[in-house]
């Protein structure tokens, strides 16, 4: 099986699933910063400048609609369908477990 995770650093895919799963769960705006306190929070470490890193993160997810954005630097969950939601859980418990052992 191909990993889409192959450094310490949280980037692309993974990054993107956590954000969304965030908004999610958070249930109202959050700023970049609070996003990237929340991954560091979790024992993430974003890859390059986070603040950039979980910019460019949001831009994606904004022109998908799995996020909204709602104020300069806030965002909220948009619309994700609920198979979409499961198929990201079960990839960050793939995420986590690849990375424990």
């Amino acid at each position: 099986m191909e990993y889409w995770f192959s450094s310490d650093a949280l980037r692309g895919q993974p990054l993107r699933y956590l954000v969304c799963l965030h908004l999610i769960e958070a249930g109202s705006p959050q700023t970049v910063r609070q996003l990237v306190a929340a991954m560091e929070a979790k024992g993430y470490v974003i890859a390059g400048r986070a603040s950039k890193t979980m910019s460019d993160t949001l831009r994606t997810e904004v022109s998908r609609g799995r996020a909204l954005r709602v104020g300069r630097g806030r965002y909220v969950a948009g619309r994700t369908p609920r198979s979409t939601v499961w198929w990201m859980q079960r990839r960050i418990n793939e995420l986590v477990d690849v990375t424990a052992h």
